[in-house]
């Protein structure tokens, strides 16, 4: 990350927004009873999540080896599970994720 943060920031709160597009279909922030439980979670799961891909995401043609997409799905799975995400959405939710990330490269 750059000092001034500009691009690399920019980029970094989309790639996090998106992450957090997937969380909250998971776990909606807003409850009928309750007045957004998960918002402020999810936002920072999604910035834990995205912290824990990027160094993968340095990798020269990470997109194209498998062991390298199977240690980023475990890291998430970890993120995912430590927060509370339902067993049955955590290998989907991991697998969207990392999925989100191929698609960065497409920018």
């Amino acid at each position: 990350h750059d000092e001034g943060g500009s691009l690399t920031n920019l980029s970094t709160k989309a790639d996090q927004a998106q992450i957090y597009g997937l969380l909250e279909q998971s776990r909606p922030a807003v409850v009928r009873e309750d007045t957004e439980p998960f918002d402020e979670a999810n936002r920072d799961l999604a910035s834990l999540i995205d912290e824990a891909v990027e160094p993968y995401t340095d990798l020269v043609d990470w997109w194209q080896k498998d062991d390298v997409q199977r240690q980023m799905r475990s890291k998430i799975k970890r993120q995912l599970r430590a927060s509370g995400i339902a067993a049955d959405q955590v290998e989907r939710l991991a697998s969207e994720i990392v999925d989100l990330a191929k698609i960065r490269l497409d920018r």
